[in-house]
């Protein structure tokens, strides 16, 4: 199978980078163009009277922020071998649905993200994208895992 296309989601953590520098290296020995995808979930605030989404005004700022972040990231790896694109999705529920929409989207070839390996209840409790996503593709995933 020809690798074209890779989906690299990021969410700016400690696995950010060892991600996204393993997928512009696959890219660079296959040809292949990179998307770093950040899914951001738009989080519901508690009140008093109930919950209250963010104003447009929070929306924004905080789209901008992230878009600064990615092409932050971009301009890291940029080695000018790669096609590197960003891609920023805003309020979505699930990160890994969404990551999923956007990788048959682009029809990525494989997806390429880090996992910190959790275990046990903290698994169970915080669920992983990572491993929502493998469960649920026929993509090939490869897991950059949290080792040093």
């Amino acid at each position: 199978m020809e690798t074209k296309h890779i989906l690299c989601p990021v969410d700016f953590g400690s696995l950010t980078e060892k991600a996204a520098r393993n997928a512009v290296s696959i890219a660079q020995k296959t040809g292949a163009s990179v998307t770093l995808l950040h899914v951001h979930a738009v989080p519901i605030y508690a009140t008093a009277s109930g919950g209250v989404a963010p104003t447009p005004t929070m929306l924004s700022d905080t789209s901008d922020e992230l878009q600064r972040s990615l092409d932050q990231l971009k301009d890291k790896l940029t080695t000018g071998e790669v096609e590197l694109n960003t891609r920023l999705v805003m309020g979505r529920d699930s990160i890994a649905g969404t990551v999923l929409e956007v990788a048959k989207e682009i029809g990525a070839d494989l997806v390429v993200m880090g996992s910190h390996g959790r275990s046990g209840i903290a698994r169970f409790v915080l669920g992983s994208v990572a491993e929502q996503v493998i469960r649920n593709t026929d993509i090939p995933v490869l897991i950059t895992p949290d080792t040093e």
